[in-house]
């Protein structure tokens, strides 16, 4: 027998007959009710791939670590607070999903996992990553969102390979000059932190697309929500590749010149900012789709810091005219004085938002 699948069963344990298995590769035991995971599963020799997402298991054998054939660890949905030190010897393992977990750190073996290429860790308690996870070159896929970060590891930048950095849900204060030594990265999260500007090495991530860095907001207990990015470095106009920005929920009171010449960005996203005013070239956006620049209504006779106020949008083919990709532009909230006639003229659009 080389597969076995049990998934959403009433399963309490693993039943010790599978580890007896001498040719088992695959063993998928997600979605049952199991507490615990035998000493026995390092007799799973052959096992590459193995699934317990989804269960209620706290405790991870250090046994796991003789699983030395396993590509693919599952661990999603349990209730896992430490993984043994013993995991480093996994030295094939490419993808872990330790997801909605309770860790509050790895061990310093985890940085022997040479073989990774996907990490995912969102929804945990970690409050820092081990320095030796420098060591993991081969990462294209890291996911360290919703944990309690404040900071990431300085050497994080050896991690040349990747391509996807989801670190949103944390309490980040900055993301560190080292972030812009990430080279092949395509996808950057970093929404829901404290942050108050991106570095100005942002700029050399030329292969960028997505760009999240929307609600970065002190929450509460604090009495009045204070929305946190206020500037944006010049440098940011580099991102030729980058395609999404969403900037929504900030305090950002001007946009750099530059950011127009990010001529394939489709989505621009600044709901709830303080724009006065948008670049004059706006216009060299020709591939752009969707921009937003609306408030949620209030009933206060003193609206929320967070408020666009723009009067004008810049007219003529180098402004808001020039825009003939535009589909959907939300404009509702500002105080708006006058609305440029080219906006006749933008074939593609079919939502104009400015109630």
């Amino acid at each position: 027998m080389r597969k076995v699948f049990l998934q959403f069963n009433e399963l309490k344990d693993l039943p010790p007959m599978l580890c007896e298995l001498p040719f088992l590769m695959e063993l998928d035991l997600s979605n049952n009710s199991i507490v615990t995971l035998p000493m026995q599963i390092g007799k799973l020799k052959r096992v590459r791939r193995f699934a317990v997402s989804f269960n209620q298991i706290s405790f991870v054998p250090p046994t796991v670590g003789e699983m030395m054939a396993v590509v693919d660890l599952e661990l999603r949905g349990n209730k896992i607070s430490t993984l043994p030190p013993s995991i480093g010897a996994l030295e094939r393992l490419q993808k872990l999903d330790v997801v909605s977990n309770l860790l509050t750190k790895l061990p310093p073996s985890f940085g022997n996992l040479t073989s990774l290429t996907h990490v995912a860790l969102r929804g945990n308690k970690l409050l820092a990553l081990p320095a030796t996870l420098n060591s993991l070159t081969n990462i294209t896929m890291l996911s360290l969102s919703t944990n309690d970060m404040i900071e990431l590891p300085p050497l994080l930048e050896d991690l040349t390979s990747l391509t996807t950095l989801t670190v949103s849900e944390n309490k980040l204060l900055n993301l560190p000059p080292a972030i812009g030594a990430f080279a092949s990265l395509t996808q950057l999260a970093v929404s829901h932190n404290r942050l108050t500007t991106l570095p100005v090495e942002i700029g050399n991530l030329f292969l960028l697309s997505q760009l999240w860095a929307d609600h970065n907001e002190v929450p509460p207990p604090t009495p009045v929500v204070t929305f946190q990015i206020e500037t944006l470095p010049a440098s940011i106009g580099r991102l030729v590749s980058l395609t999404e920005l969403n900037l929504d929920h900030n305090r950002l009171d001007t946009l750099p010149f530059s950011i127009c010449n990010i001529t394939r960005l489709k989505e621009l996203w600044l709901h709830e900012n303080q724009l006065s005013a948008l670049p004059a070239l706006i216009g060299n956006l020709k591939e752009l789709k969707v921009l937003t620049l609306s408030n949620t209504p209030s009933a206060s006779a003193h609206p929320p810091p967070g408020n666009n106020r723009l009067n004008v949008l810049p007219e003529g083919l180098s402004g808001i005219g020039g825009c003939f990709a535009l589909t959907e532009l939300w404009l509702r909230g500002n105080p708006l004085e006058r609305i440029p006639p080219e906006l006749a003229n933008l074939k593609e659009l079919r939502v104009l938002l400015l109630s």
